[in-house]
């Protein structure tokens, strides 16, 4: 149930820009990667981004016309994306982090006409940078604050202007996936999230002019059981600062904010509330002095940009900005000028761009009266041969960066399992470049359309590369899906990511993550007593006399032929040793009568699924039972039936019934490893 229903969003036509490469080189969109603007002193909208060969781009126009494209101006980025700020007489400054020559290096530049001119080096050597930030204090001096990633761990850090070296103001075995910074009138606030134990922190320091830290980390808000992913952080007018993220509301991500209050923090509060999927928050202040929130809806069938403006004590009604043909991976990046909005996200792996007029902003309406919220999906029965194979392109099928599901892992398993049982079918529902967040947006419709019993998940690969995504949080959207299927009646077979040979792998930090989700994959598996397949070391291990694992990529990422072969045989060697539910599960009261006791029983009987073709994999089949009378009450674990002796038909006798009640029962087969199988279909005596 949501704290609120769903506002009806207002439409409004926007200004959508193109970039061109070079001088008289139009391309209907700019190549490139996790896009960052803002507005120059002149009225250009400048952006920086990542372009295809992992350097920085830095482009610009006026309007609708465009006016340049420069690529390659730094050696290869290690963040995810370059930040791009505006100082306080208009100057444009570029902060982002690259390999260097003797070391990795974080880098801060004037953007200067089409150029960009380093102001200062700050080596880090072999640190890996996860997150940076930049902001202008009143003197208008450049600050930094950077997490930093070693063999001991995380570091938050921060460089004031007329420091010489950074100060480390947190340091944590943790994970600690973004930073922020926001000036004020008298001192900058930094912000970090940081997981811990499960749960997860928004902390802040403040820094005094004069570079010295103002107190010791503390937090923002109660620490919580969900994520909170894409943090963003402003300063309004009044010098108070505002944050917004995405927050896990118990069914879906939402919008939060939370506002300083001088001496502390106002209550965290939503300002989305329905049943899709709200990420990539932007955080803006207009030039009246209204914040101005800025991100992505994905629903069944549909993306949107949507905005709301807060005026006074209350946000506006939702404006929708723009409607991509498909989630965005990465965040959308809002920025103000005196009298204009631009926009900018990552789209089919170029560079989208739109202006909005403030005058449309600024009449942005007041909330009014509440639609209707949107109608939940109906469960479907489950068809017992389908299965459904969910991820990202490794799912779907891409050799050699080109789209190939005839050659996935899928097609190939299907064949397998329907020479070995005679009917099967699996769904393709890999979506190239997703991330978890994504999947977990779209996978309602998904278990609605294709009523499937078993859910084949392996996902989290692109998590690994978008640094500002914790692999705690990959954990938590993979446990969600596993949730969400289970709950639709599709039963969850897990697998562990496959290993990357791109200039990733070669980086602790990335390597770091892959090995850490995988745990976290194998650690999900275990504590649900779920089929976990081993992808990983499948590919990990193949014989370095045949080429190693390395020669299994096509692309640095994606299997080649002989990868697909080996993806698939390792589906398939977990899958036909699964715990089948069992089949023609019946019910009768009958009376048990012995020489000296007469009483009723129920008595259980069911046989191994057609598809158990060796039994021995079995140990035994769990039996649940519930009174008929009740409908709310949940299904009580009964007894484990243990298998003793080769049977076609098993029986057991509930003598355990009070002979004035009804009851019902499930079932459910465990294997020799314990995992426990789909439950049964509800018998009644």
């Amino acid at each position: 149930m949501k704290p609120f229903m769903r506002l009806s969003p207002v439409c409004v036509l926007l200004m959508l820009s193109t970039l061109v490469s070079g001088e008289g080189n139009r391309e209907p969109f700019v190549p490139g990667h996790s896009p960052f603007p803002a507005f120059s002193g002149s009225g250009e909208l400048i952006v920086v981004f990542r372009d295809s060969g992992d350097r920085l781009g830095l482009a610009g126009f006026r309007g609708t016309r465009p006016e340049f494209t420069t690529r390659a101006l730094s050696g290869r980025l290690l963040t995810e994306a370059p930040v791009l700020r505006k100082d306080c007489s208009g100057g444009l400054w570029a902060a982002w982090a690259e390999e260097g020559l003797s070391g990795n290096e974080i880098r801060l530049a004037k953007v200067q006409s089409r150029r960009i001119e380093t102001v200062r080096k700050i080596r880090i050597g072999t640190d890996f940078p996860v997150s940076l930030d930049l902001a202008f204090d009143r003197e208008n001096q450049p600050w930094l604050a950077f997490v930093l990633y070693s063999g001991a761990g995380y570091s938050v850090n921060v460089l004031p202007p007329r420091g010489g070296r950074p100060k480390t103001i947190a340091s944590t075995q943790t994970e600690v996936s973004c930073v922020r910074l926001a000036a004020g009138p008298s001192r900058l606030n930094v912000f970090w999230t940081q997981d811990q134990n499960r749960r997860h922190e928004l902390l802040t320091v403040s820094f005094l002019g004069n570079g010295a830290a103002a107190g010791a980390p503390e937090s923002v808000v109660p620490s919580s059981s969900s994520p909170r992913l894409f943090l963003q952080a402003a300063i309004d007018r009044n010098g108070l600062p505002w944050l917004v993220w995405s927050g896990f509301d118990g069914n879906d991500y939402e919008i939060w904010v939370a506002r300083g209050a001088g001496t502390g923090w106002g209550t965290e509060s939503p300002i989305t509330a329905n049943e899709d999927q709200d990420i990539f928050p932007s955080l803006a202040i207009l030039p009246d002095g209204s914040p101005l929130v800025v991100w992505q809806r994905s629903a069944p069938g549909s993306v949107k940009i949507l905005a709301r403006r807060r005026s006074a004590d209350a946000w506006s009604r939702e404006m929708i900005l723009a409607t991509p043909a498909s989630p965005l991976s990465r965040p959308v990046r809002a920025t103000a000028d005196a009298g204009r909005k631009g926009l900018v996200w990552e789209e089919g792996g170029s560079v989208r761009t739109a202006i909005i007029e403030s005058a449309v902003l600024a009449g942005l309406p007041a909330p009014g009266r509440p639609a209707a919220s949107s109608t939940k999906f109906l469960k479907d029965a489950a068809v017992e041969d389908t299965y459904i194979g969910f991820g990202d392109s490794i799912t779907y099928g891409v050799i050699d960066n080109q789209y190939a599901p005839e050659r996935g892992y899928i097609p190939r398993l299907e064949a397998l399992l329907r020479t070995r049982f005679g009917a099967a079918s699996i769904v393709n529902e890999g979506w190239p470049g997703e991330i978890t967040v994504n999947g977990m947006a779209r996978l309602g419709l998904v278990l609605t359309a294709h009523p499937a019993r078993y859910f084949l998940l392996m996902e989290g690969t692109n998590d690994v590369i978008f640094s500002e995504i914790s692999m705690s949080a990959t954990s938590f959207h993979l446990e969600r899906m596993t949730a969400k299927a289970l709950g639709a009646g599709a039963y969850p077979v897990l697998a562990t990511i496959i290993p990357r040979n791109d200039w990733r792998w070669n980086k602790t930090f990335f390597r770091n993550r892959i090995l850490s989700i995988n745990t976290m994959i194998r650690a999900l598996a275990q504590n649900l007593n779920l089929p976990l397949v081993e992808q990983f070391y499948a590919f990990y291990n193949y014989p370095e006399a045949e080429g190693g694992w390395q020669s299994l990529l096509s692309d640095k990422v994606h299997p080649t032929d002989k990868g697909y072969e080996i993806m698939t045989q390792t589906w398939y060697d977990e899958i036909i040793d699964l715990p089948f539910g069992p089949a023609s599960p019946a019910v009768e009261r009958t009376t048990q009568r012995s020489l000296f006791l007469s009483r009723p029983v129920n008595n259980l009987s069911w046989a191994h699924n057609l598809k158990v073709l060796n039994p021995t994999v079995l140990i035994g089949y769990n039996i649940f039972r519930k009174e008929d009378s009740s409908l709310e009450e949940e299904f009580t674990f009964l007894t484990r039936y243990f298998i003793t002796r080769d049977v076609q038909r098993l029986n057991y006798a509930d003598a355990t019934i009070d002979p004035a009640r009804r009851y019902r029962y499930c079932l459910q087969a465990v294997n020799r490893e314990g995992v426990e199988g789909p439950l049964s279909e509800v018998i009644r005596d």
